[in-house]
């Protein structure tokens, strides 16, 4: 990826405390409020009211989407995420690997939201991602669309 996730591109908070006083955080000063406020920490610790941000030039996407069920513990279905990582996808997954659907039957899901960078065409996509439905549809049990 050519730039840093959101978190990344955060360069100053300022926030509110209970008492009514301001605080800069950056990456020199209140540099563990700056830390907790990225990410690192829970979110009480004050009313953020503004951000400072690095922004990027924009630049065209290709976002997929990715669902696989199959019986629950199957090993199979943990085959399927370094493909997606190796194929230059990054984004968001949901993963329940041994999910109880009801009383008496156990399923394995994955869920994954994709987002190619500087991407337009969809044909190097394509060209992991059928053959990762094709050989995940052949696993009895298993739905990948």
């Amino acid at each position: 990826m050519r730039w840093n996730p959101g978190s990344s591109s955060l360069k100053q908070v300022i926030k509110l405390y209970f008492r009514g006083h301001l605080v800069y955080a950056n990456t020199f000063q209140n540099t563990d409020l700056f830390w907790a406020l990225r990410g690192g920490g829970g979110g009480s610790f004050g009313i953020v009211t503004s951000v400072t941000l690095r922004t990027h030039p924009e630049v065209p996407v290709v976002v997929t989407n990715l669902n696989i069920t199959t019986a629950g513990g199957d090993p199979h279905f943990w085959k399927a995420s370094p493909t997606l990582n190796d194929a230059g996808g990054g984004g968001y997954y949901l993963a329940a690997p041994d999910y109880p659907l009801n009383e008496t039957v156990n399923v394995s899901v994955m869920s994954s939201v994709l987002i190619f960078a500087n991407a337009t065409n969809t044909t190097h996509i394509d060209s992991f991602y059928n053959p990762l439905q094709s050989k995940l549809s052949q696993v009895t049990g298993t739905t990948a669309n």
